[in-house]
C-alpha cells in the first residue's frame, strides 16, 4: 500500500463520514511506555462543533489530557488528536488538520514542491499563423500517466487556460513529436512562498488530464533523469571537496591501520578485486555505508572528526562476521532472512545469529577503536537482536548516532539493490516516519537537501 497526507479540510471530512460506515475502527493512546488500545463501537461527525462523537466501551481508562491516535478502516486513515471532552459513553475528538490515507490513485503519482522549479513546456495554438503553435515553460508540481499539475503566472494564464487545445511539448529533455493532449480538470488558487518571488503572491495551480495515459516508462526516465543529473556519488549528501577529502581520508587510514590484521582482512582484500559476480558487494557495501552515514549525521549539523572516524570504523566492523562469507551480508533483515534461509548451510545460519556479537567482540577487543565506537556497535547489536524494532525505536532507546547509522543502513540497502536509484523514490518509501521526532528529522534534511541539489 502507498500513503498519502492530506491536509485539505474538505477531503478530510470526506473521509471521516465515510470512514463511521466501516467496522474495526480503533483509538489508542501512550502513556509510560505502554500502549492502550480502544475499539470504538461508532462515530458521527458534528459539522457545527467540528468535532468527531465516539462512542467507546472503558472510558474511564482514557486520559483527556494526553494525545489520542484514531485508525479508520477505511482507507487505512490514521491521525492524531486532541479530547475536547467526555461525555457520559461519548469521547468528542477535535477534527484533525491532517491526515494519512491509503493511495488510490489508479497510476503512480510524482509531487514537487514549487520552490523546486521544475520546468516543462506546454503549447497553445499561435494566433498569428494557422498551425503554428506557442509554447511556454510552466511550473510542474505533480505528475502521474493520468495527468499533472502545474503553476500557471499571469502572463501564460489566459492563454492556455482560454485555449481548448493545450498539448505537453516537452517533458524535460524529451520533445514530444506526437500529439500529447491535456484537458483542464481542477483549477485553485496557490499562494507562493515569498522565497521563490520577490513578495507572496496567488497564482492558479492547475490539474490537466491527459487524452490518453503517459507510458509508464516515459514518466519514470523522465524522474530518474531529473535526480540522477545529482546523485553519482552520493551527490548532495558530501557536496563540499573539503568534507569528501576528509571522509575519504579518515577511511583510507582506517583501511590501511586495520590491513595489518590479517585474520579478517585477506579475504577482504580479495573479495574486493574478484571478478565473480556478488563477491565486491562487502567492499562496496561497506564504502556506501560510510560515506552515507557520514554524510547523514553532517546534514543533521554534526558533522566532525571524531564522528567521521567513529561511523566509518562502524561501517566497517558492524560486518566483520561476514568478510569469510561476503554473501550474507546482503541479507537486509531478518524478514529476509527467513525468506532465504533454507538456501543456506547451518554453519551460515549460525554465522547470521551470532554476527553483531562477533562485531562487538571485535570492537571490544581493538585498543585502537575511535572512542564510542563499541557503545555504537553495542546499541546496534540490541536493536539487529530486539524482536519488535518498531517498538523499540519508539520508545527511544537509541542514540541520535545510532539512528543515523540505522537510517543510512537502509538507504545503503536501497542503493546497493536499486542500480537506477533515487532519492525521490527512496524517500516515497522511507520506511521511519512514525518512529519519532529525530527519525522525521532525518527525512526533513534528506527532502530539503535532495530539493537544494
Amino acid at each position: 500500500m502507498k500513503f498519502i497526507v492530506s491536509n485539505d479540510r474538505d477531503e478530510i471530512v470526506e473521509v471521516i463520514s465515510k470512514a463511521r460506515y466501516k467496522k474495526k475502527n480503533i483509538l489508542w493512546q501512550t502513556r509510560s511506555d505502554q500502549r492502550f488500545i480502544f475499539e470504538i463501537d461508532d462515530f458521527e461527525y458534528d459539522p457545527i462543533r467540528e468535532v468527531i462523537r465516539c462512542r467507546v466501551d472503558d472510558l474511564d481508562s482514557i486520559d483527556i489530557q494526553a494525545t489520542v491516535y484514531i485508525k479508520f478502516a477505511f482507507r487505512n486513515t490514521i491521525f492524531k488528536g486532541s479530547i475536547r471532552t467526555i461525555f457520559k459513553d461519548y469521547a468528542y475528538i477535535q477534527v484533525p488538520d491532517e491526515i494519512k490515507l491509503e493511495e488510490l490513485r489508479e497510476f503512480p503519482r510524482y509531487v514537487f514542491q514549487p520552490d523546486e522549479n521544475r520546468l516543462i513546456k506546454v503549447s497553445v495554438p499561435a494566433p498569428i499563423t494557422q498551425g503554428a503553435r506557442e509554447h511556454f515553460d510552466v511550473n510542474l508540481v505533480d505528475l502521474s500517466q493520468g495527468g499533472l499539475g502545474i503553476i500557471l503566472r499571469d502572463e501564460h494564464r489566459q492563454q492556455v487556460l482560454g485555449s481548448n487545445n493545450v498539448q505537453l511539448s516537452h517533458l524535460g529533455l524529451f520533445e514530444f513529436k506526437s500529439i500529447v493532449g491535456l484537458k483542464p480538470v481542477w483549477q485553485v488558487d496557490y499562494k507562493l512562498d515569498s522565497r521563490m518571488a520577490e513578495s507572496s503572491s496567488i497564482v492558479k495551480k492547475v490539474g490537466f488530464k491527459f487524452v490518453e495515459p503517459l507510458p509508464a516508462k516515459l514518466m519514470t526516465n523522465y524522474i530518474k533523469y531529473e535526480e540522477a543529473q545529482f546523485e553519482n556519488e552520493i551527490g548532495f549528501l558530501g557536496n563540499t571537496n573539503r568534507f569528501r577529502k576528509r571522509m575519504h581520508k579518515e577511511y583510507k587510514t582506517l583501511m590501511n591501520r586495520l590491513s595489518h590484521q590479517k585474520t579478517f582482512f585477506d579475504y577482504f582484500k580479495e573479495a574486493a578485486s574478484n571478478t565473480e559476480v556478488g563477491l565486491d558487494y562487502l567492499p562496496r557495501h561497506i564504502r556506501t555505508l560510510s560515506m552515507v552515514s557520514c554524510a547523514l549525521i553532517r546534514l543533521q549539523g554534526g558533522s566532525s572528526k571524531d564522528l567521521v572516524r567513529k561511523l566509518t570504523y562502524c561501517s566497517l566492523v558492524h560486518d566483520v562476521a561476514f568478510f569469510n562469507n561476503p554473501k550474507l551480508a546482503q541479507i537486509k533483515s531478518r524478514a529476509h532472512f527467513e525468506k532465504v534461509k533454507q538456501f543456506l548451510s547451518v554453519t551460515e545460519k549460525e554465522l547470521y545469529y551470532r554476527a553483531y556479537n562477533y562485531s562487538y567482540d571485535y570492537a571490544s577487543s581493538d585498543h585502537t577503536a575511535p572512542m564510542g565506537a563499541v557503545e555504537l556497535i553495542s546499541e546496534l547489536r540490541q536493536y539487529h537482536l530486539t524482536p519488535n524494532k518498531v517498538e523499540y525505536m519508539t520508545k527511544g532507546h537509541l542514540s541520535e548516532l545510532a539512528c543515523v547509522f540505522i537510517v543510512a543502513h537502509d538507504l545503503t540497502d536501497y542503493i546497493m539493490s536499486h542500480p537506477n536509484w533515487t532519492f525521490y523514490e527512496y524517500l516515497e518509501n522511507y520506511p521511519f516516519v512514525e518512529y519519532g521526532s529525530f527519525f522525521e528529522s532525518l527525512f526533513q534534511n534528506l527532502n530539503r537537501a535532495r530539493m537544494a541539489a
